[in-house]
C-alpha cells in the first residue's frame, strides 16, 4: 500500500503492483492514520535530533 498526503487535501491510498504500477483503492483511515503518524514521528524526531544516541 502507498498513501499519498497532500496539504489541505483528503489522503489517496494505492496498491502497488510491480513496483511501477498504482492502482487506486478506497481509503483505509485507520491504516493512514497509522501511516500519517509515522510520517509525523519521524519528522519530529528528525528535527529534534532525537534520533541520536545519547
Amino acid at each position: 500500500m502507498l498513501f499519498c498526503f497532500q496539504p489541505n487535501k483528503n489522503p489517496l491510498q494505492f496498491k502497488v503492483e510491480k513496483d511501477t504500477v498504482f492502482t487506486p483503492v478506497t481509503l483505509n483511515k485507520e491504516l493512514a492514520k497509522d501511516a500519517l503518524a509515522h510520517v509525523i514521528t519521524a519528522s519530529y524526531l528528525y528535527k529534534n535530533r532525537k534520533y541520536r544516541s545519547q
